[in-house]
This record gives C-alpha cells, structure tokens and sequence, in this order.
C-alpha cells in the first residue's frame, strides 16, 4: 500500500487528497474516486475533541485514527503527525507507530511543540537544526519500511519567504520525501520554491491558503506543478453544512416544547459548532489572571 503512494506521485497527474477525520469520510472519499487520503490533525481536533487545532490531539489519538482508516479502505493513507509531539524521541516513537499502523506518508512541521496558551493558534518555529534532527529521527523510525516522510515550514508567517524556502531546500537536502511549504502568498512565491527545490522533490500543496473553492485551488496547484495536493477542510465542513441543515430541518418539524426555541442557523463553519473563539478567549482569561 505505501509503494503505492510513491507510484502515484511518480506519474504526470498530481495525488489529490481529501482531508479526513473518521473512516466514514475515509470510505466517501473513495467512493468519490479519490487515490489518496490525508488524515488532517486539525480536523481530528474538531471531529473528535470539539476543539479547534490548538495542540490538544496527541500521537495516540491520531495514530488510533489512522489505523482504523487504514483496516478500511484500499488506498495510501498519508497523516499528519504535528509536530512529532516532542522532540526527536517522541518523533521517532511516533513514526515508527504510524508504520506499524500502515500510514503511506506522515507529514511533520516546524512548530514549537508546547506554546503558550496565546500562541495557540500562533505558529512560533523551532530552529532549524532542531527540525533536521528530528527528521532524521523519523528517518530512522520508518526502517526498511517504504514510508513517505513530508516535511512542512511554517517559516513564512513567522519570517518570511526567505526563511521558509530556504528551510524548504534543507529538508530536500536532508532526504525529505516531500516538500510543504504552508502560506506562500501568491504565484511569484511558489515560483521561487519550484526553482530552489531539486525538480525529483514533490511538493505538498494545502488548497486552503488560496481561499477559493477547493476545485479552483487544485486546479492552481496542478498548473504549478504540484505533486500532492491536500484538501484539509472539506469533508468536516461539507459534514457541518449538512449535519446542521438537516437538524435544523428536524427541529422545525418537532413538537412545540420538544426543543429549544432560538436554535442555531445551519453552518458549513466548524469553527462556530466547536466554539473555538470561546476556547481562545478562555486562554486568554488565563494569562491575564497573573499579569
């Protein structure tokens, strides 16, 4: 299964995959025709925890999720693993579970780990000979193994374009499999990733820093020559739209008394249903208590 995903990126079409959060979706998603999966940490925070992507998923959780996808369909699973949740012992400890588990790829980021409560949706780096050792570490994990290791910068909110491509070209140097450079602003920055980066180096793609439908966003991506392309959002903001419409439907048509009056309005914004402001301002509740 994993020499698969390599197969796929080996071809002229790029890898499109859907960002998912439980087998339900895994399943739809290849129903769909799909030929890859992505199991986003973000949205197993929301779908399984009720909480926005501020650190609080850990290996185990996503690791449980990925092998139960995994049992059930027939194409590379590709999971994202944060940041390692550690340093490169918790890094090698948890991509050497995802191998056991079956994952194609594990995708791995620059972010500090722990932050502060007002960091949480903040992304502060670690420096980069910290990220080279912990890729190795996940090198090391995979073994014999034929397991696809991504490696991701957050680097150009933080410091720019300069920084991230140049931490982007350290990881193909190190041997990275993939290359993600998260949050390039426009064309003319992807550009100058395509020609830093050596042409046999896949580059990752997330359709939702373009802020375009899903279907326009790959189809920027595939002309700019990207291999793996990631919707991270849609299925749990497609499951929100429809699970929120059809209670709503169910509601209306209730006996008097039976629910609630005032209920919410139909959304396709998880953010809204998991009350991420609420749990952002909560943190900041926190840290003003001991000023």
């Amino acid at each position: 299964m994993v020499a698969r995903l390599q197969t796929l990126l080996d071809h002229p079409a790029p890898v499109v995959a859907p960002g998912v959060a439980d087998t339900l979706a895994a399943l739809a998603a290849e129903r769909a025709g799909f030929q890859a999966l992505f199991v986003s940490g973000s949205a197993v925070a929301q779908a399984h925890l009720g909480r926005p992507d501020i650190g609080v998923t850990d290996a185990n959780l996503l690791t449980d999720v990925t092998r139960r996808i995994v049992e059930r369909v027939g194409i590379p699973v590709c999971a994202d693993i944060d940041t390692g949740f550690g340093n490169a012992f918790n890094v090698y400890q948890t991509v050497r579970a995802m191998t056991l588990v079956g994952a194609a790829c594990v995708q791995m980021e620059d972010q500090q780990t722990v932050k502060r409560t007002s960091q949480a949706v903040e992304r502060p780096l670690i420096p980069l000979p910290d990220m080279l050792t912990k890729l190795r570490a996940a090198q090391d994990a995979r073994g014999d193994s034929e397991l696809l290791i991504s490696a991701r910068t957050d680097a150009r909110y933080t410091e720019g374009v300069g920084s991230a491509i140049e931490r982007a070209a350290a990881f193909a140097e190190a041997g990275a499999d993939l290359v993600f450079v998260e949050g390039l602003q426009n064309a003319q920055e992807r550009e100058a990733l395509k020609r830093t980066l050596p042409a046999d180096v896949p580059r990752v793609f997330n359709t939702a820093i373009l802020e375009t439908p899903d279907a326009e966003s790959v189809s920027v991506a595939a002309s700019e020559g990207y291999r793996l392309i990631l919707t991270p959002t849609l299925t749990t903001r497609a499951a929100v739209a429809s699970m929120t419409q059809s209670l709503a439907e169910l509601a209306g048509r209730c006996p008097e008394g039976s629910v609630k009056a005032g209920a919410a309005e139909p959304t396709s914004d998880v953010s809204i249903v998991i009350g991420a402001a609420d749990h952002l301002q909560r943190a900041k509740q926190w840290e003003l208590t001991h000023e």
